[in-house]
């Protein structure tokens, strides 16, 4: 058996060292928006429970310091004060004027350890607390940012590629060219979702509502980038006239018109200005 050479053994490992090197790493997933939107508004709530909490510690810190001063107010507070009590102490067997008064000064002493004690446990536990919503609101801040940038870029993908005509669960396939009754084609896409589900526009520009038989509840929407897109077989219509926003409300999915008993579905035409077909476009729109 041949033993590999030392000069082998050195190229080998170098090749394996490229190849570590190169080989692509998969990088973690960033985090959706609804992702950091959710982690955002989580920060936020426990910010303000801890906010909460801190005002009951404060309200409960000023009561346990005005009785701790009460005590203290009883407590001796010179040297004459304290011979008095010592005296009072060695009498209170004979005298019961003496007798109660080292009764007051006794229980004002263990009033006020007891409170010293309880002030220091929630002077510890603000500090705790404190120090939890300083780090929760940078938290905060920094998720923040990353929203905005997220909303920023989705902001502009939608601009370039349009935002997702429906808004919920939702299936599709490329139907573009699939025999329709009255020796048609299909010159769209249908987007099956439930009944209800908002539809909304994918570019900003002017929307046309209106009713026919084969479309039922339609709308045409003429983006502002130029394409025209069709909206078929609503089950309700929540604009007019008029000028909309990428990702407004248009409507609702159904299925009027000639869809009416088959599942509720979008059906969706772009126009460029004859029409073409959705499919490719819909796999790219922002969700």
């Amino acid at each position: 058996m041949n033993r590999p050479s030392p000069r082998m053994f050195v190229l080998a490992l170098l090749a394996v060292c490229i190849i570590g090197a190169i080989w692509p790493v998969r990088a973690a997933a960033a985090p959706t928006l609804p992702e950091l939107i959710a982690r955002l508004e989580g920060l936020e709530a426990e910010a303000l429970y801890t906010s909460r909490t801190l005002a009951l510690l404060d309200a409960r810190i000023v009561g346990a310091e005005h009785r701790l001063a009460l005590a203290e107010s009883t407590l001796p507070a010179t040297i004459g004060e304290e011979v008095e009590v010592l005296v009072a102490a060695l009498a209170a067997d004979f005298s019961p004027a003496m007798s109660e008064r080292n009764d007051r000064v006794t229980s004002a002493r263990r009033d006020h350890e007891d409170l010293t004690a309880e002030l220091n446990v929630l002077r510890t536990e603000r500090a705790g607390l404190a120090g939890k919503i300083g780090v929760t609101l940078e938290d905060a801040y920094v998720v923040r940012a990353q929203v905005a940038e997220a909303q920023r870029v989705r902001a502009e993908r939608i601009a370039t590629v349009g935002a997702f005509p429906v808004t919920g669960p939702h299936e599709y396939i490329d139907s573009w060219g699939f025999p329709r009754s009255g020796g048609r084609s299909h010159r769209g896409s249908d987007i099956l979702a439930p009944k209800g589900t908002p539809v909304v526009a994918v570019h900003s520009g002017s929307v046309t509502p209106g009713r026919n038989r084969l479309g039922g509840l339609t709308v045409w929407l003429d983006a502002d980038n130029g394409a025209r897109y069709y909206y078929a077989h609503l089950d309700s219509i929540s604009v007019g006239h008029g000028r909309v926003s990428a990702g407004q409300v248009l409507g609702t999915v159904g299925n009027s018109g000639n869809a009416r008993g088959t599942p509720p579905h979008l059906h969706f035409e772009v126009h460029r200005p004859s029409a073409v077909n959705p499919f490719p476009l819909l796999n790219q729109m922002v969700r």
